[in-house]
């Protein structure tokens, strides 16, 4: 698929698209004429990083997930231990299906955070 398509199903703009394969997050092949070519594997991927890029996860901590080296839960653990060291107003505690991941999101997308966390919970597991 092109980049235009991916824009628009991801939301990401092509800058965007095109930082996080030069930092080597997404990988597209490369069409005989040099265009890229995303892979719905690699519009999953670019969905996921722009989830955990909202919950404030740092590219060096999605790289280290993408390589196994970090779970989602150790990366949400540190965003949420960073996040208490903060006094935020209007922030709720929020816990997986599990129990196991805690994150803070502003009030008013708790719902839409909560099924977004379990559904990449799920893929990461």
């Amino acid at each position: 698929m092109h980049i235009k398509d991916v824009e628009q199903r991801t939301g990401l703009s092509r800058a965007n698209i095109r930082y996080y394969e030069q930092e080597g997050l997404v990988h597209p092949a490369r069409r005989k004429n040099g265009y890229r070519d995303y892979s719905p594997d690699d519009l999953e991927t670019l969905l996921r990083i722009r989830l955990l890029r909202r919950l404030d996860v740092p590219i060096e901590e999605i790289r280290s997930m993408q390589a196994g080296k970090l779970s989602l839960s150790e990366a949400l653990s540190q965003r949420l231990a960073a996040l208490r060291g903060q006094n935020l107003p209007a922030v709720v505690i929020i816990m997986s299906q599990n129990s196991s991941v805690r994150t803070l999101v502003p009030r008013g997308v708790v719902a839409a955070i909560y099924v977004v966390l379990c559904r990449v919970l799920q893929r990461f597991a």
